[in-house]
């Protein structure tokens, strides 16, 4: 069967990815525009025209139009390091085992590496700088960092089941929610 899309040994090719990311784009930001626009017109036509005018159709179209052109627009957000700075004197191995796998990636390696509470990892890049999170269960190396990750997890639960005993005893409507919104965490679940 022929899609029209070269494949390559693990899918699509990057041209083709290229093209969809762009179209992606393109199409999410002209959405955003015209909803935005729409909402504007909304508030803003009525009464240019001289029709009909509801202050609470005006005022919410005028917000939510301008809420969302607010939030298409990129801005600078002040970086706010969210863990504690890794360094090379002070983890040598470390850094260079991120180095490495840069490397091996064919990725330029961060320049500044922050050791964060998360189970997980990222990169961002600010201004012409990279930023590595890594997260102190991955950094320990072992089961007893994910099972910590673990334990914050059983008292997320712990403390939802108690929330929700307090609910159904002082919470008056609080049965018939329940009853119908049935799970509360993993659908189909629990």
């Amino acid at each position: 069967m022929e899609t029209g899309v070269e494949m390559g040994r693990s899918g699509p090719s990057l041209a083709w990815r290229l093209a969809a990311a762009i179209a992606l784009t393109v199409g999410f930001y002209s959405l955003a525009i015209a909803i935005a626009a729409g909402l504007l017109a909304v508030a803003i036509l009525p009464w240019a025209l001289g029709g009909a005018n509801n202050i609470w159709v005006t005022l919410t179209g005028f917000v939510f139009g301008a809420t969302i052109l607010v939030a298409i627009f990129p801005r600078r957000i002040r970086f706010e390091p969210a863990g504690v700075l890794v360094t090379a004197t002070g983890q040598p191995r470390l850094i260079g085992m991120i180095e490495d796998e840069a490397r091996a990636a064919g990725a330029r390696a961060p320049d500044e590496v922050y050791a964060v509470l998360d189970a997980n990892a990222s990169v961002m890049q600010r201004r012409r700088r990279r930023v590595m999170f890594i997260g102190v269960p991955l950094l320990l190396g072992s089961w007893v960092g994910l099972a910590f990750s673990a334990l914050f997890i059983l008292a997320i639960v712990w403390r939802a089941v108690q929330e929700e005993r307090v609910l159904r005893a002082e919470l008056s409507g609080y049965e018939s929610y329940a009853a119908r919104v049935r799970y509360r965490f993993v659908p189909y679940v629990w």
